[in-house]
């Protein structure tokens, strides 16, 4: 069995038997190794069985002096029987030689297993420990998370019913001013039935006003033609007979700027016609674009709601399976 020996001074050495599976070495006496030097820190080294339990891992903790293992400083090695070992300032020495408490092969084999077994629980339960911890703080986040899902969907809901109760209230100003362009709408029917009957008696006006200078333009032509055939015996009468030629263009003058007149009013008539409809249109579409909108936001929340549903639920399934 493997056994350490201390040596403190050149004709003084201390043995400890190896029968642990983890050993501690240092100058307070709360370790299984003590060593009374100042060269030795508190808790200067630790030796740890290894898995096939035939040999030990040695590990340097806090020392300031250092740990050698064959005069070679190290952080962590394998030990084997030999090995000089140095903590701090003082020496030891590795053996493996029979122990006086276990003198029958049977018993040292059956403590080194039970050794390893215990080691291997202690594994175990320190994973399980690790696992519990992990189980218990991945609950932790996961209860905050839920916390936070619910404060999330409390907000969604009162977002939703507020967003509904402006929808509803969008709704009744649309309803009220597509009333109020409805009047509008029908005020500019009226007034486009008036100025309709308008252009119809200036159409109307119009064409009597053409016929009448068809009839001045016709007896205009007559007179003169009478004119010029009795020139000869009328020359006395040219004068008044130019005269009412002077009397009868002017009047179609007047005639022709009336008919501008009436065509100007026409087409001012026709274009504020053409505005109204087209301003009416615009109206309609702008509505009908809000409404869309306002239906999309709201399919977009429900949407989000759902989402929000299932996100929640998901986890208290999931705790409850």
């Amino acid at each position: 069995m493997l056994h350490l020996t201390v040596h403190r001074s050149e004709s003084e050495g201390t043995e400890y038997w190896l029968t642990r599976p983890m050993i501690t070495v240092g100058r307070t006496t709360v370790n299984d190794v003590v060593i009374e030097s100042m060269g030795v820190a508190p808790n200067h080294a630790r030796l740890t069985l290894t898995e096939t339990g035939d040999a030990y891992r040695i590990e340097a903790l806090e020392s300031i002096l250092g740990t050698f293992v064959n005069g070679q400083r190290i952080r962590s090695a394998i030990l084997e029987p030999g090995d000089r070992i140095r903590f701090g300032s003082v020496d030891a020495v590795l053996t493996d030689e029979p122990s006086p408490m276990a003198p029958v092969a049977e018993e040292r084999d059956a403590v080194q297993k039970a050794i390893v077994r215990i080691a291997e629980l202690e594994a175990q339960l320190k994973s399980r420990e690790n696992h519990l911890g992990d189980v218990s703080r991945e609950l932790a986040l996961r209860n905050g998370e839920i916390a936070q899902l619910q404060t999330d969907l409390q907000q969604t809901r009162v977002a939703l019913a507020q967003s509904q109760q402006d929808h509803a209230q969008t709704e009744t100003n649309w309803r009220n001013h597509c009333n109020g362009l409805n009047s509008e709408l029908k005020e500019a029917h009226s007034q486009r039935e008036t100025l309709a009957a308008g252009a119809a008696d200036l159409q109307a006006r119009l064409e009597d006003t053409e016929r009448r200078l068809a009839e001045l333009d016709e007896s205009a032509r007559k007179r003169v033609q009478r004119g010029h055939e009795t020139i000869s015996a009328f020359r006395r009468q040219s004068a008044k007979q130019e005269n009412d030629l002077r009397e009868a263009r002017y009047e179609i003058m007047k005639l022709r700027q009336g008919k501008e007149a009436a065509e100007t009013l026409l087409e001012s008539v026709k274009r504020c016609y053409a505005r109204d409809k087209k301003h009416h249109s615009r109206l309609v579409e702008q509505f009908r674009e809000r409404a869309r909108e306002d239906s999309l936001r709201a399919e977009q929340a429900m949407l989000q709601l759902a989402r929000l549903t299932e996100v929640v639920q998901a986890p208290a399934e999931t705790s409850r399976m």
